[in-house]
């Protein structure tokens, strides 16, 4: 997660980073449409997320830093995968730097 003016190529840590082995890692959780829980590795702490019914968005929330929680919504694609915003300068994007389909969200 990130609030700086970016277009998804770049790791500028600002907000937490979610490891998973694929890109997909999340999608069942997800599409349940219950909150659910994501570790943020470069915090050490849990994110809770959950999809909702209105432009395929989520709530974020218990986020250690509280400017990053609210509702985020798929503002176009960053890297070939889905890039969120909460249209106020914060983002959620997938990052492969090996491009092997390892990289976190």
């Amino acid at each position: 997660m990130d609030n700086r003016e970016q277009d998804g190529t770049n790791d500028w840590y600002d907000g937490g980073c979610i490891p998973v082995d694929d890109p997909a890692q999340y999608l069942n959780e997800y599409y349940s449409g219950e909150p659910f829980t994501m570790y943020d590795a470069c915090n050490g702490e849990g994110l809770t997320m959950q999809m909702t019914e209105s432009c395929g968005g989520m709530w974020i929330s218990e986020h250690p830093d509280f400017w990053y929680n609210g509702f985020y919504y798929q503002g176009g694609e960053w890297n070939g995968y889905p890039m969120f915003t909460d249209g106020m300068d914060a983002y959620l994007y997938f990052l492969d730097p090996d491009h092997d389909g390892s990289g976190f969200w």
